[in-house]
């Protein structure tokens, strides 16, 4: 298949469609809670994402070496979890070797980042976050290391992240 349409589910449960090397897009309904781990790990034709409005947490290597995504990448309002999953003890690396993803639209609830979760994405930037999103996030986007030191989750990027802050201007009279 090269194109899945995913609805009607709450979770997509782990590994579901990890190696599917002909997967050129996914579009994740308004129904799915949970993307679990690794599920679609190593989809390496995958092009196209479309992340429903109803997806609070994404797991662990989700997207791993999803490295044909070339568009810009939208995490919907409704994300509180990127590669931080309660329970799990892997964390991170949920779209990491994402070589084509040039700019990432992070949503207003997000609250966890994992570890090198968009390490080795050499084309992002900018990344485009609300300034209480980022206010709820470490300030340099790090999650402890199993060794207790810092992580990036753009770790091994060569470019410089530029992070785009929207603002409001209030004018009174």
């Amino acid at each position: 298949y090269k194109k899945v349409i995913i609805k009607e589910f709450i979770n997509i449960g782990n590994g579901a469609f990890s190696n599917w090397k002909n997967l050129e897009e996914v579009v994740i309904g308004e129904s799915v809670k949970t993307i679990g781990k690794e599920v679609f790990a190593n989809c390496e034709a995958l092009k196209k994402l479309v992340i429903g409005e109803s997806v609070e947490t994404i797991g662990y290597r989700a997207f791993y070496y999803c490295t044909g995504l070339n568009e810009t990448l939208v995490i919907p309002d409704s994300v509180v979890s990127i590669g931080e999953v309660e329970g799990e003890e892997e964390k991170g690396e949920v779209f990491y070797r994402c070589n084509g993803l040039t700019k990432i639209v992070i949503g207003k609830s997000l609250e966890k980042i994992g570890r090198w979760t968009f390490s080795y994405c050499y084309n992002i930037s900018p990344v485009v976050i609300s300034d209480a999103t980022a206010k709820k996030l470490n300030p340099n986007w790090t999650s402890p290391s199993p060794e207790d030191e810092p992580v990036s989750s753009f770790y091994g990027s060569s470019k410089p992240v530029e992070v785009i802050l929207p603002f409001t201007i209030n004018i009174s009279k």
